[in-house]
């Protein structure tokens, strides 16, 4: 098994991680050498910190609202509201940590 603490090297600052930039959206549940499983939930109407996160990730989406993604300057980067269909409950997705 790949061991992620050495495949992946963290370059941002640690200021920037999830847990502790937005640690009212985010729980970590586990954590191993090998994998790191977080609780991430942003109520509709919530804003949250900009963050990311320091490994690529697996996402379980359990429910769905809309979101828009802005970045430290309060530039939208995403509106998923743009999207022709919506992500459904059950979808698994995969990215890096660029994509969360």
């Amino acid at each position: 098994m790949q061991n992620i603490y050495e495949e992946n090297v963290w370059t941002r600052p640690d200021e920037f991680d999830a847990l502790t930039a937005a640690p009212q959206h985010h729980k970590l549940l586990f954590e191993t050498e090998f994998m790191c499983l977080l609780d991430a939930n942003i109520p509709p109407g919530e804003i949250t910190n900009v963050h990311t996160h320091h490994y690529p990730a697996s996402l379980y989406i359990i429910s769905w609202s809309d979101f828009i993604r802005c970045d430290a300057d309060g530039n939208v980067m995403f509106d998923s509201r743009s999207l022709e269909k919506t992500l459904s409950q059950g979808l698994q997705l995969q990215g890096s940590n660029e994509f969360l």
